[in-house]
């Protein structure tokens, strides 16, 4: 899974330490510039 950073145009970022319950319920509250891929 990685996270994508539209606002500053950053490559892929692989997030592996943080659980995907954790992960799921943070890109809710997330702005719409950032964006979650599975």
């Amino acid at each position: 899974m990685c996270l994508l950073v539209h606002q500053s145009n950053e490559p892929c970022i692989e997030v592996v330490s943080i659980p995907t319950q954790m992960i799921t319920m943070s890109s809710l509250q997330l702005p719409d510039h950032f964006r979650q891929e599975i």
